[in-house]
């Protein structure tokens, strides 16, 4: 395999995830939140881990590995999905996100693959369907593809050569200057790209209002 979907997650424990969300629902609601979060997109892209991809798992905090596969396991049962041996947990780096995408995208392009994208699991309308034109848009002259956010951020990055990741350095992670400052990094090095379709990651209660979801359906 020479194509690797890498999916960041973190363990939800109250006060670490979603905190935005939390600072007006409480954090034990808002970890919830992400967990249901992190079960849809799941769910959304299933066709990717069902279908012999190569898929990575880029965890945070490395401690908690153990509870990590046990939870990916249980949601991968829901969905009837075996192949979780097949499939590779990787600690995130430490540093800001530029450092943490630099350090995967390394560490499996020396591993051999050739085209790598990244996604989150804020964003719950991503689906194997973008995903696989991202690939493909990898497969045509394009250095980079970009999945970008309403917020000015992205919810999918995808590369096929680690010089590329210049596009991580200097940007203002958590600003909504994140794509452009991106994509004026690409024009300065002569680095092809294309965008996919904006969508929207969940880190407001006006976010998640859009879902049409019940914030009152979650524990708090």
């Amino acid at each position: 395999m020479t194509d690797l979907l890498v999916i960041f997650l973190k363990w939800p424990e109250p006060g670490k995830v979603k905190t935005r969300l939390g600072k007006d629902l409480g954090y034990k609601k808002s970890a919830e939140i992400y967990k249901f979060l992190v079960s849809k997109v799941i769910k959304r892209i299933s066709p990717m881990i069902d279908d012999s991809n190569a898929i990575c798992w880029c965890f945070d905090p490395n401690y908690r590995e153990i509870e990590i596969k046990k939870w990916i396991q249980c949601e991968l049962d829901l969905l009837n999905i075996n192949n979780i041996k097949d499939q590779i947990f990787w600690p995130q780096s430490s540093g800001d996100l530029g450092k943490r995408l630099k350090s995967v995208f390394n560490k499996f392009f020396e591993e051999g693959f050739q085209k790598i994208i990244a996604i989150g699991t804020d964003c719950i309308l991503i689906n194997d369907i973008l995903i696989k034109s991202a690939f493909e848009l990898l497969d045509l002259d394009n250095d980079l593809v970009f999945g970008p956010c309403s917020d000015g951020g992205y919810y999918l990055i995808g590369i096929k050569d680690f010089k590329s990741c210049v596009v991580f350095e200097g940007i203002p992670w958590s600003t909504d200057g994140v794509l452009n400052r991106s994509l004026e990094k690409a024009k300065k090095y002569d680095l092809r790209y294309a965008l996919l379709r904006e969508l929207f990651d969940v880190d407001t209660i006006k976010d998640f209002n859009k879902l049409g979801i019940e914030i009152s359906d979650f524990e708090s």
